[in-house]
């Protein structure tokens, strides 16, 4: 387990980012290369995870950690969407925050449940960074189930490592 002895919270930060950082390599290596934006959206979902670690010792060092992690975060999406405003940023990172998580939930508490899976694949690989958290059936005729599959193994087996690094 990680553990973070540091008291700067953005020197935590940075090593949560960067565990994230590999995390989304490791879907790379181990299904497919990712859009720039596509990055940044897989970056979005990881987070859900790194920011709940358990080496991260009490909800005040979550806090600091999570607003510094969020820092440095907001400064590189900033350069991905150059025409959103300085509230619509923060606005859209917690929305598909929100998203992510609950899906996420649904998805590895039902196994017959698709959905989550498809729209992750959706958000990472065919149209990232997207306003909104849903997808319509026309979007839904793009996403083919056998591909999902493969997704979802390379998926499962990069949240597993994230698990591995920081728990």
């Amino acid at each position: 387990m990680n553990t973070f002895k540091s008291t700067n919270s953005m020197d935590n930060a940075k090593k949560l980012s960067s565990i994230a950082i590999e995390g989304i390599r490791y879907l790379e290596s181990n299904y497919k290369k990712l859009t720039e934006n596509g990055f940044f959206e897989v970056f979005l979902f990881i987070s859900q995870f790194v920011l709940n670690s358990k080496c991260l010792i009490n909800s005040n060092q979550r806090m600091d950690i999570g607003r510094d992690y969020f820092l440095i975060f907001y400064h590189n999406l900033k350069k991905r969407m150059p025409n959103d405003s300085e509230e619509e940023i923060p606005s859209f990172s917690k929305d598909r925050l929100i998203f992510y998580t609950k899906e996420w939930e649904k998805t590895k508490n039902d196994s017959n449940y698709m959905g989550g899976l498809m729209s992750m694949y959706y958000n990472f690989y065919i149209n990232p960074l997207h306003k909104g958290t849903t997808i319509s059936d026309d979007d839904i005729m793009e996403v083919m189930p056998t591909e999902v599959m493969v997704f979802t193994v390379a998926l499962y087996g990069m949240i597993s490592w994230l698990y591995e690094q920081i728990n």
